[in-house]
């Protein structure tokens, strides 16, 4: 609009731009900037600019987003990991357990190839955090940043998921090698095991929760991958790590960029093309359930570990809409469909909508209020006996 009533100059307009973008987002300035009209032209080359599409062009077009795959895979020499691969026969010669980080822009017919140093930070296990300074290539190219040594111990063991999926060490070899009848037979076990290991609240019989579970599935030191924690590139990273990492991100990572991040991951969970673990259920309970379950815990205010409080009510409200998200992707091909775990997103958004709006038969009100009520002290001030403590009552 000031360009359009001459209050300014469009080479001012687009200069004062960059000084108040900063070295930062230079990027997104390059090319064709705002054109006010069809019929202005460019002074430097005397023709018409491109067609209008908004405010500004680099900003609002969606080509213009960073938009970088990572992928995460860790790999130790102890011959846990496959030895028929390159990657792992190097990790092979130096004794220690090493992640494996692949960076993939992607770039869109027509967008931007964005490049420069970015931040990629490794948490580890026993709260060992690490920070690298890597470089996005501007060619657009894939990028091999590692291999990276992990120091700490692994989170969990071959033997612990073992003997927290029920397999005793003589039959180990059939959980491992067996054929897919057998494979086909231990999935069906857990999916009725899991019918049963939860109360009518949906709570684990054993007192487990959802973080305890998924963290029997991670076998590596490896907590969680953050690229570009700070917020330098305004785009999309899509992180490929496991549920394990992701859950590990929800309930220990402070930061609430990072926990919506891990959030919607989840719900995304699982992939079809991620790796699995060789057992099918953790204290009778599916992997596959356990995504949701971690989703569930977060949205009924299961402690956070970084402030051992519950999760900010925005981050619970993300998610239930991841649970919702997760539900409309798992969900059966029928709504006629009933029993087992088939409406298990669906289950605990109701749970948790009984627990928190729904008392003696009675939906309460959407701007129900807390009453707090000051204990009543007889004698009071006067120095006589008491009757109460002077605390605090709270009715719902």
């Amino acid at each position: 609009e000031m360009i359009k009533k001459k209050a300014v100059s469009h080479p001012i307009f687009t200069r004062a731009l960059r000084v108040m973008g900063g070295p930062i987002h230079e990027a997104y300035l390059r090319g064709n900037l705002v054109d006010i009209g069809r019929n202005n032209l460019d002074g430097r080359q005397a023709r018409k600019l491109v067609t209008p599409e908004g405010f500004p062009n680099s900003y609002v077009r969606g080509a213009s987003g960073l938009y970088l795959r990572l992928g995460a895979h860790v790999e130790s020499a102890d011959g846990s990991a496959p030895s028929n691969s390159t990657a792992s026969q190097s990790a092979a010669a130096v004794k220690g357990t090493h992640l494996h980080v692949i960076a993939e822009p992607v770039i869109p017919d027509g967008g931007t190839a964005f490049g420069g140093p970015v931040t990629l930070r490794v948490i580890e296990n026993e709260g060992q955090c690490r920070e690298f300074v890597k470089t996005i290539p501007e060619d657009g190219s894939r990028a091999d940043w590692g291999p990276i040594l992990l120091h700490n111990r692994s989170v969990s063991t071959v033997k612990k998921q073992q003997a927290a999926s029920g397999i005793t060490d003589t039959s180990t070899s059939t959980a491992t090698g067996g054929s897919a009848a057998a494979d086909s037979a231990g999935a069906g076990t857990a999916v009725n095991n899991s019918t049963t290991a939860f109360s009518k609240d949906l709570l684990h019989k054993g007192g487990f929760q959802a973080l305890e579970l998924i963290r029997i599935t991670n076998i590596t030191p490896l907590l969680w991958v953050r690229l570009d924690p700070h917020g330098l590139y305004n785009g999309r990273l899509n992180i490929m790590q496991q549920d394990a990492c992701y859950a590990e991100q929800l309930f220990h990572d402070g930061d609430a960029i990072g926990q919506v991040e891990a959030v919607r991951a989840l719900a995304e969970r699982p992939l079809k093309i991620q790796g699995t673990p060789k057992i099918t259920n953790v204290h009778d309970v599916p992997i596959s359930e356990l995504p949701v379950r971690v989703l569930g815990d977060c949205l009924r205010g299961s402690v956070a570990l970084h402030s051992d409080l519950p999760h900010n009510p925005a981050i619970r409200s993300q998610a239930a809409l991841a649970i919702a998200q997760w539900q409309n992707n798992k969900a059966p091909e029928s709504r006629h469909v009933v029993g087992g775990t088939s409406w298990l997103g669906l289950d605990l958004l109701m749970q948790y909508f009984k627990e928190r709006y729904y008392c003696n038969g009675n939906v309460l009100p959407v701007n129900f209020r807390r009453i707090v009520l000051h204990k009543h002290i007889a004698g009071g001030a006067s120095g006589g006996d008491t009757t109460s403590d002077g605390g605090y009552q709270y009715l719902d």
